[in-house]
């Protein structure tokens, strides 16, 4: 039996994972290469994918810090505090995964 996981928009492709859901109707068809988008600029991030802006929000604000502590990260006092580090590229669902042309630049 195929059973569906969980759907939600909070966790769709271009949403800031459990936090901001993104819209639906922007990605391209399956088999089809999508092209995505981060611009973090100080607190202010934005998600775009495939040309079409998502979401866009302020780290450590209000509504951020409310959404943060209703959500699962709430147990991690650090989350999202770190204004350095690592990138990650994270696939842990059933299927293939692929990236391509990744590009990461600093914004003067």
């Amino acid at each position: 039996m195929n059973v569906r996981p969980h759907f939600t928009r909070l966790t769709c492709a271009g949403a800031a994972y459990a936090l901001y859901p993104s819209p639906a109707g922007h990605l391209n068809a399956v088999g089809e290469w999508n092209s995505t988008r981060t611009n973090a600029d100080g607190a202010h991030v934005e998600h775009w994918l495939n040309g079409a802006k998502l979401l866009e929000y302020e780290l450590w604000s209000p509504d951020w810090e409310a959404k943060v502590k209703a959500s699962k990260f709430a147990e991690w006092p650090n989350f999202g505090r770190a204004r350095r580090g690592h990138l990650a590229l994270q696939g842990d669902h059933a299927g293939s995964l692929a990236f391509r042309n990744i590009r990461i630049r600093t914004l003067r």
